[in-house]
């Protein structure tokens, strides 16, 4: 009987020839119940993006990209076909909210990209972001000391605690 979990070295040998490896004819024999003639005689199947995955490769594209731009909705022909962008080519392709100048003026003045990003999304002018020089922390530190100081005047004194005095029964 064919259907058999042992599996000579014949019939691993014989898979081997019609192109299929020790470990899927194990697989198919052990875990899919096939019979052991079925399971050598049978070639492995291709997957579905075989030929392309094989041309993404030739072009120096990970399985990995490829698959995520299939996922992502490309064109399979174009998933293949299309360089790898690096992460400087990514940065310059990304659609800028601010103009390009105010980002260089930013840079020249030791602004840090981020600042300036974070300036522009806070609501300041592109050119205020890009020119006003960020502050120390000592310059902060102060800030907030004249801050507290002018709020202490503006609000009301809190009243003295009440004496224990004043609860206790004699």
């Amino acid at each position: 009987m064919s259907h058999y979990f042992y599996i000579t070295p014949e019939e691993y040998q014989t898979a081997a020839k019609n192109g299929v490896s020790a470990i899927l004819l194990t697989k198919r024999v052990r875990v899919c119940a096939w019979s052991i003639d079925r399971a050598t005689t049978t070639p492995p199947q291709r997957g579905k993006w075989a030929d392309w995955i094989a041309l993404a490769t030739k072009n120096g594209i990970s399985v990995g990209t490829f698959r995520t731009r299939i996922f992502r909705g490309m064109e399979p022909s174009q998933a293949a076909t299309d360089p790898v962008l690096s992460r400087g080519e990514i940065i310059e392709s990304r659609v800028r909210v601010y103009p390009k100048f105010y980002a260089d003026l930013a840079k020249e003045n030791g602004i840090k990209p981020k600042t300036y990003a974070a300036r522009v999304c806070r609501g300041w002018e592109p050119a205020d972001a890009a020119t006003r020089p960020t502050m120390t922390s000592r310059e902060i530190g102060l800030q907030r000391k004249e801050r507290r100081k002018k709020w202490e005047t503006i609000r009301p004194q809190k009243p003295a605690p009440l004496s224990r005095s004043l609860y206790v029964n004699n």
